[in-house]
């Protein structure tokens, strides 16, 4: 490779972790760059309002990129993008709830996939980074609750919500933060004139009406998700937060973020009411304002009157924390039931095709792979698997294959499994644990037994080094 190619390289590599040392002139954008991030980009998604898709890119690349390479690098030279890449069309998307509340919709912008920026994050937060997912801040959060019940120690965990988190940053505090990480001078300009050029296309009666875009970071845009969590870091950076969360075998944890999705551990209501105003301080510098009314404290504890700028923060004795019912009563247990409730409401979605006879098994099979038993096993990473479960998984299961097949008559269970060609739920959580638990360094465990999770300590948890072993679990409040 040539001194300069390798050169070019490696500041785009700084350029990609938001991490400049200078503010040296910055090194233009290589075609080799273009073409891999057409690569890595995401296919089959919307067009913008050129109506330009990533498959008609990848069509022409070898005459396409040639241009796009010319406007990125005139664009950095500038400061300045193209008129018409700020622009897009905005659409509702529905999320959940009453279909007439304007709340419980989300605006998506339709947009351009050809920039992209990957941002360096904490290990507290796993939103918007490869390699990570809900299980880990699911995992963490479990093990803690399994902790003090186990221990007795206080736990109180506060689940923040942020008012439409993502259109509320303000862009002051963004280019601020940007600056501040060390981002360089030329690309804080470029987005910034990106952003507050930005017009929305809205349609209202049938006529797409332009609106200019004064605070938010838009979602459908590729760097949007890195914006987010660069906000988020410089606001959680300037928290005082020393003496307050627990200590893990040396590492303190004070909270974990997916994304917006934020929760916090304190030892006391009183302490847990003192992170939640100093976070709710510094949220609002950056434009961002705490939903009272969707969050929530789960507590061990005396469930003493928590308030935040005058607001009292109500108690609740279960939270769905990222797809997962979390409490402090009975293990994995509730939510393994849970978990087989959805299953069979999928289940109904497709039970008139999966009970056809004119339809093959395999195709059942494939309905049944994709939607059902993502469905059935959601979260499992984090489950107390013992004996009763296993078995109320298993029975589930094959009660839906008997449906599927059309059977009334006693069969082996061995010949439904043969028939459909589908795998034991039992042994797919096994294989599946198992798995996930090498990734995260682990101790392998066996079917039998009675707790598969067991202990892991917080560093080795996220660190994913994939070799080291359990060593014991020590955990404290960092009461001063």
């Amino acid at each position: 490779m040539e001194p300069s190619l390798r050169q070019n390289k490696m500041s785009r590599k700084l350029f990609r972790t938001l991490i400049l040392p200078s503010q040296e002139d910055f090194p233009p954008i290589l075609d080799e760059e273009v073409r891999a991030a057409l690569k890595k980009a995401k296919k089959n998604k919307a067009p913008g309002p050129d109506m330009i898709t990533l498959e008609m890119l990848l069509a022409c690349e070898d005459i396409v990129v040639p241009h796009l390479v010319t406007m990125f690098n005139e664009s950095l030279t500038n400061e300045r993008a193209p008129q018409s890449m700020p622009d897009s069309v905005v659409r509702l998307l529905h999320k959940k709830g009453n279909c007439l509340d304007i709340g419980n919709y989300r605006p998506v912008a339709l947009l351009r996939a050809t920039r992209e920026l990957e941002a360096a994050q904490p290990i507290e937060q796993t939103g918007f980074r490869s390699g990570f997912s809900t299980s880990e801040n699911t995992l963490v959060v479990t093990e803690m609750i399994q902790k003090s019940q186990e221990y007795k120690f206080p736990l109180y965990l506060m689940f923040v919500d942020y008012k439409k988190a993502f259109d509320s940053v303000e862009f002051g505090s963004l280019w601020t933060t940007l600056s501040e990480f060390g981002v360089h001078s030329k690309i804080v300009m470029t987005l910034k004139n990106i952003y507050e050029e930005a017009e929305v296309s809205v349609r209202i009666r049938g006529q797409d009406v332009p609106v200019r875009i004064q605070k938010g970071v838009r979602q459908g845009d590729t760097i949007s998700p890195d914006l987010f969590n660069a906000t988020l870091e410089h606001i959680f950076r300037r928290l005082n937060w020393e003496s307050y969360g627990f200590s893990v075998n040396g590492t303190t944890l004070t909270h974990l973020r997916f994304a917006d999705d934020v929760v916090l551990f304190a030892s006391s209501a009183q302490k847990i009411q003192e992170m939640a105003n100093e976070l709710a301080k510094e949220s609002k510098k950056a434009g961002l304002e705490i939903n009272f009314a969707k969050t929530f404290i789960m507590a061990n504890r005396a469930q003493r009157n928590v308030e935040i700028d005058g607001k009292r923060i109500a108690y609740t004795d279960e939270f769905i924390y990222l797809g997962t019912l979390l409490h402090f009563a009975d293990g994995s247990k509730t939510e393994i039931q849970r978990r087989i409730r959805s299953a069979w409401s999928v289940f109904h979605k497709f039970k008139t095709y999966l009970t056809r006879r004119n339809v093959s098994n395999i195709h059942k099979a494939k309905i049944y792979n994709k939607c059902i038993e993502p469905a059935f096993l959601y979260g499992l990473e984090t489950w107390t698997l013992k004996k009763k479960e296993r078995n109320l998984l298993a029975t589930a299961q094959r009660k839906m294959m008997r449906w599927m097949l059309g059977l009334l008559d006693r069969r082996r269970n061995s010949w439904l499994y043969e028939k459909l060609k589908l795998r034991e739920v039992r042994e797919k959580t096994h294989g599946r644990r198992k798995s996930w638990n090498g990734d995260h360094g682990r101790k392998r465990v066996e079917l039998d037994d009675p707790n598969p999770v067991g202990e892991m300590t917080y560093e080795q948890f996220l660190v994913k080094d994939g070799r080291q072993l359990r060593e014991p679990t020590n955990i404290s409040s960092n009461i001063p």
